[in-house]
């Protein structure tokens, strides 16, 4: 008002003055009077006239004025709408851009430009520069989803792409736009949108895909274990009949010779099906750690092949054993493991080059001096040890690495070297062995082994089917398994050498049995994994009727150390699945005796 007020006055002061000059025409001019009398008693006409034109000038002015004054509180409006917006742009860490389609001009906010790491002025330039900073992968899509808005295939234009920064980096950003002016034919005109900075969010999304395919990738694995290891429990019980049947049969056989030897065969190949089946377990999580006496020569020869497809094609592999050697005491699938990790390593070392592993074995005198140079020496005693080398003429490694490669923890990256290399000092160290290294950048890697020689000797090579003593067994064995095929055979064992049995399919009829005549049964021989009730809960309920039953626990999935911890206890002994007759009525006979 105060406004339009001031403004008044102006228009009445130019009335005032039209009033003032108008007289001073009449007066001078045409003569008609005298100034005063212009001024002060002008005629009805000139009164009119004068009036008139003041009241024009006034509403004049007066409009003009409040025309002026909306257009000032337009313009207020638009210049606090644009700081809200852009206040609210810059809370949601969105910028503007603007592009002239006609020109091809693009402008853009500060804050566009910061996400860029530029300045504004640094970054006005046409829509080609634009595409030019768009990564090479993204600029065909990008274009593609901008023409098919502009073409009105879509209600606005939204991508996600990445543009270059001034640093060289790429910015992952979500823009978003429309058509906000067209021209008569409906052609757009001008296009504008926001851009988000979305590289964190990219990076969380790829993160989370990471870890989801680690995590299908662990479910994956977990799967493949368990059903490695159902294969391999079906399959230790079907062998339990295919051993125990041909066993039997040999029995019946004693004058055919060839058929003995077929009977032979059955066994033999049985026992090498028993050993995949180890290995599946051992996949599984589910393998009992089992010493062998072990004549590392042979072991390797029956590793070559393997071996030779593990490493690089471009690597040569060379042996260099010896005719016979010591035994030792190992675990065959442990000592693979040792074995197999450490010329896959040597493998690595040549990083598919050209190149040479060498394995070789033999016997080493080892005095106490001798052993400080090895990993675990203050474990190991001086005498005689069988060494395996693996040598390669690779990468090669500098001492400050090589003082560090067994540690669990040690994250320096470095090519060839260190995967399961902790692994393998934990497997040493269990089986009172020992490991050298030697490296040298640029030359290569020797990793030694040593195990000490069998103190015990072996006990002779005895035939595949062992003659069973004709002892004469007495006592009634209570049988639980749920494989009818384990029941018939091992009561046929059973009973062949003396022994009574009564046969239970699960834990349940069992504890059933138990319960009649546990006064009469001497061993009860327990599968652990049956349905209705588990041999973990059947050997516990045993035990709450009868403390000192004597059980022994058969089975060949059960975990190492459910079977461990129950075969500490007392009465207690562990039969591995699958099974000859002998060691079958040994355990047995063992139980019986403790």
């Amino acid at each position: 008002m105060m406004r339009v007020f001031r403004l008044t006055r102006v228009g009445f002061a130019i009335a005032l003055a039209y009033w003032c000059v108008d007289s001073c025409v009449d007066a001078f001019i045409f003569r008609e009077g005298t100034l005063i009398d212009q001024l002060l008693a002008p005629t009805p006409a000139e009164i009119w006239v004068r009036l008139a034109f003041g009241l024009a000038v006034l509403c004049a002015s007066t409009y003009a004025q409040y025309t002026i004054d909306n257009l000032r509180d337009a313009e207020l409006q638009i210049k606090r709408s644009e700081e809200r917006l852009q206040l609210a742009l810059d809370g949601a860490d969105e910028g503007l851009w603007d592009w002239n389609i006609q020109t091809g001009e693009v402008v853009i906010s500060d804050l566009w430009s910061n996400m860029l790491g530029y300045e504004r002025e640094e970054m006005g330039f046409p829509l080609e520069k634009w595409f030019e900073i768009t990564h090479a992968d993204d600029r065909e899509f990008v274009e593609a989803a901008m023409r098919a808005h502009l073409r009105g295939e879509t209600e606005y234009y939204e991508t996600r792409h990445r543009l270059k920064s001034k640093s060289g980096d790429y910015v992952w950003v979500l823009d978003k736009g429309r058509v906000v002016e067209r021209d008569e034919n409906g052609r757009g005109v001008r296009l504008a949108g926001t851009q988000i900075d979305i590289s964190r969010q990219v990076r969380s999304e790829e993160e989370r895909a990471e870890l989801l395919e680690q995590i299908q990738k662990n479910q994956r694995l977990e799967s493949m274990g368990v059903f490695a290891g159902g294969i391999a429990h079906d399959f230790n019980n079907i062998l339990v009949g295919v051993l125990g049947y041909a066993e039997l049969a040999d029995d019946r056989v004693s004058d055919d010779l060839k058929t003995k030897e077929y009977l032979s065969e059955i066994v033999s190949s049985s026992l090498r099906l028993s050993q995949l089946c180890q290995h599946l377990l051992a996949y599984a999580g589910r393998r009992i750690v089992d010493v062998q006496s072990i004549d590392l020569v042979v072991h390797l020869r029956n590793l070559e092949n393997l071996l030779g497809i593990t490493v690089s094609k471009r690597a040569s592999l060379k042996f260099d054993l010896p005719d016979t050697l010591p035994s030792i005491q190992a675990d065959p699938i442990q000592l693979d493991q040792v074995v197999l990790n450490l010329v896959t390593n040597a493998s690595d070392a040549l990083e598919n080059e050209v190149g040479t592993i060498r394995v070789a074995l033999g016997e080493i005198s080892c005095s106490a001096e001798d052993l400080k140079m090895s990993y675990l020496a203050t474990e190991l005693p001086p005498g005689q040890y069988i060494y395996l080398d693996v040598e390669d003429d690779g990468i090669g490694m500098d001492s400050q690495t090589v003082d560090r490669i067994f540690e669990p923890f040690f994250t320096t990256k470095f090519t060839g070297r260190g995967i399961g290399l902790a692994s393998v000092l934990g497997i040493l160290r269990g089986h009172h062995g020992a490991v050298t290294v030697e490296s040298t950048p640029g030359k290569g890697t020797s990793i030694r082994i040593l195990l000490p020689v069998e103190t015990v000797a072996a006990d002779p090579v005895s035939p595949l089917i062992e003659e069973v003593s004709d002892a004469n067994d007495h006592g009634l064995i209570l049988l639980v398994d749920d494989e009818e095929l384990v029941r018939e055979v091992a009561r046929e064992m059973l009973t062949q050498s003396g022994f009574d049995v009564i046969l239970a399919k699960d834990g349940i009829e069992a504890i059933e049995i138990y319960e009649e005549r546990g006064d009469d049964i001497d061993c009860v021989l327990l599968d652990l994994l049956m349905p209705r009730m588990g041999g973990e809960e059947t050997f516990a309920e045993l035990r709450r009727i009868d403390e000192n039953v004597r059980v022994i626990l058969a089975s060949g999935y059960a975990k190492p150390d459910v079977i461990e911890q129950l075969s500490t206890l007392a009465f207690v002994d562990f039969l591995q699945k699958p099974f000859l007759r002998s060691t079958l009525l040994r355990t047995i006979r063992n139980a019986l005796n403790s």
